[in-house]
């Protein structure tokens, strides 16, 4: 059951594909990733409430909010816009001195990048195929390194994460004013609870502003998205990989042809994928690989 969410999280899984894999009707799977028990709530006379499990409940706020995001996304029509040719690299491409790289026009199936302003990293010619750095982000994903040694660094690297903003918590705060307005809307509550629960809230959000949390990211729950994540790229089709590349990396930075660095997601990098992800990559054509590095991954700057 956890596994349908951990899939649909990433973004490239419709229902009907869950359905497939989890031997479930799709028809179930809808409203299984929209009921709010699977993440520790109850229903009771209209109103969510705590469930005895809200501390330890199947499906974490971390997983439950990134299924809610890719549930809004998929409802407004977010993500890339499908057509025959898919840029993959889509708005992550950086030159080393700060300026983003422009698309302009493809060859064939491939799309050209430009530099807007004359810059001595990023050298001669004006315009490069976006294949110069796809090739090996396609290799990069392609080839995460799922070894038992690969994987038992990932419990060592979880033991003592980075303090973040605890955007989990602002987003459940978020939810749950809504819910305390429909509830008042309804008759629910009186203006005097309505006032006080407002208070509470008003203070936990207060408390997130100055109190950075560490991730509450399980080691099993980071090995079943790196996992997940790797039997989907396999599976994928090139805009569903193109949704997975930009769940990933955040900023893919270069000097010409050259890496200079890539940055993952806060997913990415909450689940450890930093540690699987190979820093030398075999493309083939290329007899003694391609580094690519970035910020997250050691060493953290690469050159071809």
């Amino acid at each position: 059951m956890v596994t349908v969410f951990e899939r649909f999280a990433l973004g490239t899984w419709s229902t009907e594909r869950l359905a497939q894999v989890s031997k479930l009707h799709v028809e179930r799977i809808k409203p299984m990733l929209r009921n709010r028990i699977y993440n520790g709530w109850v229903q009771r006379y209209g109103d969510w409430m705590p469930a005895a499990w809200r501390d330890r409940p199947p499906v974490s706020d971390d997983l439950w909010e990134r299924c809610v995001a890719v549930r809004e996304a998929k409802s407004r029509g977010g993500g890339p816009r499908r057509t025959d040719r898919v840029d993959l690299l889509n708005g992550l491409l950086y030159c080393a001195c700060g300026q983003k790289l422009w698309s302009e026009g493809w060859k064939g199936n491939d799309q050209r990048k430009r530099h807007r302003y004359s810059c001595d990293r990023w050298g001669d010619p004006e315009r490069r195929l976006a294949s110069t750095w796809e090739i090996p982000i396609r290799a990069q994903l392609a080839q995460i390194d799922l070894s038992p040694r690969a994987l038992a660094r990932v419990p060592q690297a979880l033991a003592n994460p980075p303090a973040l903003p605890d955007e989990v918590g602002r987003k459940r705060i978020e939810r749950e004013c809504r819910e305390l307005a429909q509830r008042y809307g309804r008759g629910s509550i009186t203006e005097a609870e309505l006032i006080a629960e407002g208070q509470r809230l008003a203070g936990q959000a207060e408390a997130l502003n100055g109190a950075p949390v560490t991730s509450e990211i399980t080691s099993d729950q980071a090995v079943r998205y790196l996992l997940t994540l790797a039997e989907t790229w396999a599976d994928a089709d090139e805009q569903e990989r193109a949704d997975l590349v930009h769940s990933v990396y955040r900023r893919i930075e270069v000097a010409g042809p050259a890496f200079v660095g890539v940055t993952l997601t806060d997913v990415a990098e909450k689940h450890g994928l930093a540690l699987v992800l190979p820093e030398q990559v075999n493309i083939g054509s290329i007899r003694d690989g391609v580094r690519v590095g970035g910020e997250g991954l050691e060493p953290p700057t690469s050159s071809v």
